[in-house]
Parts: structure tokens; C-alpha cells; sequence
């Protein structure tokens, strides 16, 4: 008898949050910014973080918990 495999693939997507006073306290394009500050500058880390990990709480580690029991 032959074992055979199967490969599963899975891909998430998380969009990054914009700062929450973005629009209100800071111009939407700002002069003299290096591109590598233009991340801080739009996206709130702490917020993208907060959603990862409810949503890998959630989600993410529960499937792969069941996917590795399979």
C-alpha cells in the first residue's frame, strides 16, 4: 500500500490600520518624509497589533490547531 500526502495552503490577509487622527491632526502628504518613516508616519502599530492578535487568537492558532490533530 502506497501512503500518500497532501500539501494544504492557506493565506490570511491582515490590512494595516491608518492612524486613528490621521486625517485630523497631520497633513496627508507631508513634505521631506525618508520613505523608510512614511510607515510610522500612516499606520498605527498598536492597533495592527492589537487586531493580529485577537484575530490569531480567534482564528489563526484555533485552524491550525485542528489542522494538526488531523
Amino acid at each position: 500500500m502506497v501512503k500518500k500526502s497532501i500539501c494544504l495552503a492557506f493565506e490570511v490577509h491582515q490590512p494595516f490600520r491608518l492612524k486613528k487622527d490621521f486625517f485630523w491632526t497631520k497633513q496627508m502628504f507631508r513634505r521631506g518624509l525618508k520613505s523608510t518613516d512614511l510607515f510610522d508616519y500612516y499606520f498605527s502599530e498598536a492597533d495592527n497589533r492589537e487586531v493580529f492578535e485577537k484575530v490569531a487568537r480567534k482564528c489563526y492558532c484555533p485552524t491550525n490547531e485542528l489542522i494538526r490533530r488531523l
